[in-house]
């Protein structure tokens, strides 16, 4: 399947090849680029692949970091929370918060987007961000949970999940969250 076809992609012809692979996906997972790095940090290629075929595709270009099919969420300077285009090294501000970010997702069709980090008080805090708004919905506070093992959207964007340290997974509603950030705007 799709798995092989991405494990022979990165690979590739050689396998002495020293250069050390990532395998991204698309937010929308229809593609997959693969980054190789050469271990002293130079030299970079980054190929584009069809995730149903496995054919390689030409590198999209970007009008805006928001059209961007490879996007992640960053905290730079201080607090300031960037939304990251990092296929074409573009990235604006959404807004801030006041620790490190531990976990970050984005809605599959960029709707939301959500960050997760502890308060001095060892609260966990979950950052709702508008995307197309670039700026905060609403915070999310949870004081049971201690660590965060992972925040993602379902591929259909429907629900967010939540795995903590303590092997719960919560699931939360994409809509009931869209709603709750309007009511708190």
């Amino acid at each position: 399947g799709v798995t092989r076809l991405v494990e022979k992609q990165a690979i590739g012809k050689d396998a002495n090849d020293p250069r050390i692979p990532s395998i991204i996906p698309a937010l929308d997972h229809k593609t997959f680029l693969i980054e190789r790095v050469s271990p002293d940090g130079g030299l970079r290629t980054r190929k584009l692949y069809d995730s149903a075929n496995g054919k390689e595709l030409p590198l999209p270009k970007s009008a805006t970091v928001a059209d961007s099919p490879f996007l992640r969420l960053r905290r730079v300077a201080g607090s300031q929370v960037e939304l990251e285009d990092f296929l074409h090294g573009k990235s604006e501000t959404i807004g801030q918060q006041r620790q490190v970010m531990n976990f970050s997702a984005i809605h599959p069709v960029r709707k939301i987007a959500a960050t997760t980090e502890f308060g001095n008080d060892q609260t966990l805090r979950i950052n709702l961000w508008s995307v197309p708004e670039r700026r905060p919905l609403l915070t999310l506070a949870d004081n049971r949970t201690r660590t965060v093992a992972s925040i993602r959207f379902s591929p259909d964007g429907r629900c967010l999940a939540l795995v903590t340290g303590e092997s719960w997974t919560r699931i939360m509603p994409t809509d009931w969250l869209l709603e709750i950030g309007r009511a708190h705007v």
